[in-house]
């Protein structure tokens, strides 16, 4: 899950998706207008990212798919920082450990979201187990 992270990150800095239209910053945009456009792109890259996995976890059918779902967000953020030991920016600036914050916060809470969406969304097949009609027996 770390690898979507970091292409999403990747694709955002690499200018594809990251085109600030003038409606957002004006013709001269300010340092919040710039950031907010990154961080907004970026959150949508990787709700585009996650959809995939989430629809993996709803065709696995388990009974509670977004604690899952959150399960491998934390796995897939957790791992690699302790295999690397690159965790929290502790030295640096404070705008940049409020960055770094904002990106785990969006990392561990798009793919349960995006998991209940799909979930919500799917369209449920109960013909096997019928409701039983109210009054009877």
């Amino acid at each position: 899950m770390s690898i979507f992270y970091w292409l999403a990150d990747a694709a955002v800095m690499a200018g594809t998706f990251a085109r600030m239209p003038g409606w957002w910053g004006g013709e001269r945009p300010t340092t919040f207008a710039i950031y907010s456009w990154y961080q907004s792109v970026h959150g949508v890259t990787l709700a585009l990212l996650s959809a995939p996995i989430a629809f993996s976890i709803r065709w696995l059918g388990l009974p509670r798919p977004v604690l899952l779902a959150f399960l491998v967000a934390t796995l897939g953020l957790v791992a690699p920082m302790a295999i690397q030991r690159s965790g929290w920016p502790i030295d640096a600036p404070v705008a940049r450990q409020a960055w770094a914050a904002l990106g785990y916060v969006k990392f561990f809470g798009i793919l349960p979201l995006v998991t209940w969406v799909v979930c919500r969304a799917a369209l449920s097949n109960n013909s096997f187990k019928p409701k039983p009609l109210r009054g009877s027996a």
